[in-house]
Protein backbone atom coordinates (compact mmCIF):
# COMPACT_ATOMS: atom_id res chain seq x y z
CA UNK A 1 0.00 0.00 0.00
CA UNK A 2 0.83 3.53 -0.66
CA UNK A 3 -0.77 5.94 1.91
CA UNK A 4 -1.40 9.42 1.33
CA UNK A 5 -3.45 12.06 2.74
CA UNK A 6 -4.52 15.24 0.90
CA UNK A 7 -6.49 16.42 3.86
CA UNK A 8 -8.95 15.62 6.68
CA UNK A 9 -10.80 12.62 6.71
CA UNK A 10 -9.04 10.95 3.94
CA UNK A 11 -8.71 6.97 3.93
CA UNK A 12 -5.09 6.16 3.27
CA UNK A 13 -5.74 2.54 4.07
CA UNK A 14 -9.14 0.36 4.18
CA UNK A 15 -9.00 -3.77 3.20
CA UNK A 16 -11.21 -6.25 3.76
CA UNK A 17 -10.11 -8.49 6.64
CA UNK A 18 -12.43 -11.21 6.89
CA UNK A 19 -11.43 -14.14 8.67
CA UNK A 20 -7.62 -12.64 9.81
CA UNK A 21 -7.08 -12.26 13.72
CA UNK A 22 -4.25 -9.61 13.33
CA UNK A 23 -3.57 -6.92 10.81
CA UNK A 24 -0.17 -5.49 11.28
CA UNK A 25 0.75 -1.80 9.53
CA UNK A 26 4.31 -0.51 9.35
CA UNK A 27 4.29 3.36 8.04
CA UNK A 28 7.17 5.07 6.40
CA UNK A 29 7.39 8.72 6.40
CA UNK A 30 8.73 10.05 2.77
CA UNK A 31 10.51 13.36 4.78
CA UNK A 32 8.55 15.25 7.28
CA UNK A 33 5.08 14.42 7.96
CA UNK A 34 1.92 15.86 9.99
CA UNK A 35 -0.38 13.54 10.06
CA UNK A 36 -2.96 12.52 12.61
CA UNK A 37 -4.46 9.22 12.28
CA UNK A 38 -6.97 6.56 13.80
CA UNK A 39 -7.61 3.57 13.14
CA UNK A 40 -11.02 1.87 12.17
CA UNK A 41 -12.73 -0.94 11.77
CA UNK A 42 -16.87 -2.17 10.72
CA UNK A 43 -18.65 -5.59 10.53
CA UNK A 44 -21.04 -5.00 7.67
CA UNK A 45 -20.74 -6.83 4.52
CA UNK A 46 -20.51 -4.51 2.33
CA UNK A 47 -17.23 -2.06 1.96
CA UNK A 48 -18.25 1.37 4.17
CA UNK A 49 -16.99 4.72 3.39
CA UNK A 50 -14.67 5.46 6.09
CA UNK A 51 -14.04 9.07 5.48
CA UNK A 52 -18.11 9.56 5.56
CA UNK A 53 -20.66 9.53 8.74
CA UNK A 54 -22.07 6.81 10.52
CA UNK A 55 -25.48 5.48 9.17
CA UNK A 56 -27.40 2.65 9.06
CA UNK A 57 -26.23 1.71 5.61
CA UNK A 58 -22.50 3.02 6.77
CA UNK A 59 -21.17 1.60 9.95
CA UNK A 60 -17.99 1.61 11.16
CA UNK A 61 -16.13 2.70 14.58
CA UNK A 62 -12.77 4.17 15.67
CA UNK A 63 -10.60 0.86 17.35
CA UNK A 64 -7.97 0.20 19.89
CA UNK A 65 -4.24 -0.67 18.17
CA UNK A 66 -1.24 -1.65 19.79
CA UNK A 67 2.31 0.58 18.73
CA UNK A 68 4.50 -1.77 18.44
CA UNK A 69 7.70 0.66 18.63
CA UNK A 70 7.00 1.20 22.26
CA UNK A 71 3.86 -1.67 23.38
CA UNK A 72 1.41 1.51 24.39
CA UNK A 73 -2.29 1.17 23.49
CA UNK A 74 -4.03 3.83 21.56
CA UNK A 75 -7.14 4.77 21.95
CA UNK A 76 -9.09 4.73 18.78
CA UNK A 77 -10.83 8.08 18.91
CA UNK A 78 -7.56 9.84 19.97
CA UNK A 79 -5.79 8.38 17.29
CA UNK A 80 -2.20 9.03 17.08
CA UNK A 81 0.62 11.87 15.45
CA UNK A 82 2.69 11.02 12.84
CA UNK A 83 5.03 13.59 12.90
CA UNK A 84 9.33 13.94 11.53
CA UNK A 85 10.51 11.07 9.74
CA UNK A 86 10.12 8.39 12.62
CA UNK A 87 8.88 4.76 10.96
CA UNK A 88 6.18 3.44 13.15
CA UNK A 89 4.40 0.22 13.41
CA UNK A 90 0.86 -0.71 14.93
CA UNK A 91 -1.48 -4.10 15.03
CA UNK A 92 -5.01 -4.81 15.14
CA UNK A 93 -6.72 -7.17 17.42
CA UNK A 94 -9.26 -8.56 14.83
CA UNK A 95 -11.80 -10.97 16.15
CA UNK A 96 -14.97 -10.30 13.98
CA UNK A 97 -14.08 -6.87 11.81
CA UNK A 98 -15.04 -7.15 8.20
CA UNK A 99 -13.19 -4.33 6.74
CA UNK A 100 -10.17 -2.71 8.49
CA UNK A 101 -8.50 0.88 7.46
CA UNK A 102 -7.01 3.84 8.96
CA UNK A 103 -8.62 7.89 8.49
CA UNK A 104 -6.41 10.88 8.59
CA UNK A 105 -8.16 13.04 10.26
CA UNK A 106 -5.92 15.90 10.58
CA UNK A 107 -3.36 16.39 8.02
CA UNK A 108 -0.78 19.22 7.56
CA UNK A 109 2.01 18.26 5.21
CA UNK A 110 3.68 15.06 3.83
CA UNK A 111 3.39 11.64 2.29
CA UNK A 112 3.88 8.15 3.84
CA UNK A 113 3.98 4.59 2.47
CA UNK A 114 4.06 1.40 4.21
CA UNK A 115 2.75 -2.41 4.10
CA UNK A 116 -0.01 -4.13 5.79
CA UNK A 117 0.47 -7.91 7.14
CA UNK A 118 -2.69 -9.91 7.88
CA UNK A 119 -2.56 -13.25 9.81
CA UNK A 120 -4.52 -15.87 10.79
CA UNK A 121 -2.48 -16.97 13.58
CA UNK A 122 -3.26 -20.59 12.78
Amino acid sequence: MTPAASGANSIIFRTLARGFRNIVVALFPAGTVSYTIKFVKSNQDSMPDFSAAVSATNQWEYVEVVDLNDGSAIDGTTGVALSATTTRSFEYNNNTAQWVGIVCTVYSTGTISGNALLADNK
